[in-house]
C-alpha cells in the first residue's frame, strides 16, 4: 500500500491542469494588485511632468460672470 494506492483515478492526469490554473491565479493577481497601479502611478506621474511644460488652455483662467 503505497502512494499510487491512495491516489484517485486520473489525479496524476489532472496535476498539470492544477499547477496551470494555480499559476495563472498567481501571476493575474500579482498583475493586478503590483504591476497595473505601479504603471499607472508612473503614467500619472509623466502626465504631470508634462503637463508643467505644455500652456494651458485658452480661457482655463477666465471666470465666466
Amino acid at each position: 500500500m503505497g502512494p499510487a494506492d491512495r491516489e484517485r483515478e486520473g489525479g496524476s492526469q489532472r496535476a498539470p491542469i492544477a499547477h496551470a490554473v494555480i499559476g495563472g491565479l498567481i501571476s493575474s493577481t500579482l498583475l493586478t494588485l503590483v504591476v497595473v497601479p505601479v504603471i499607472l502611478t508612473y503614467l500619472d506621474q509623466l502626465g504631470r511632468f508634462v503637463s508643467r511644460f505644455t500652456p494651458d488652455a485658452p480661457d482655463a483662467h477666465h471666470v465666466a460672470a
